[in-house]
């Protein structure tokens, strides 16, 4: 019998864990709350960079492979 208690108990520590990520969704007692508001594409003063830093990035990871393929 002890061994019985004992296996049903380790089942339970062991599956807390499984319950820990459930997110609770409402059900059918309330409505989920509404989603975020967007936010915003550009800030006032913000001038972009056209690309330049994402060109000089690929530039630099190319050039490390490069490297290591010779």
């Amino acid at each position: 019998m002890k061994d019985i208690v004992k296996a049903i108990a380790l089942t339970c520590v062991l599956g807390f864990p499984a319950l820990a990520g459930e997110i609770p969704t409402g059900g059918f007692t309330s409505p989920p709350p509404p989603p975020p508001a967007p936010a915003p594409a550009a800030t006032d003063g913000d001038m972009g960079g056209g690309g330049f830093a994402q060109q000089i990035t690929d530039e630099i990871v190319l050039a490390i492979f490069g490297f290591y393929a010779r």
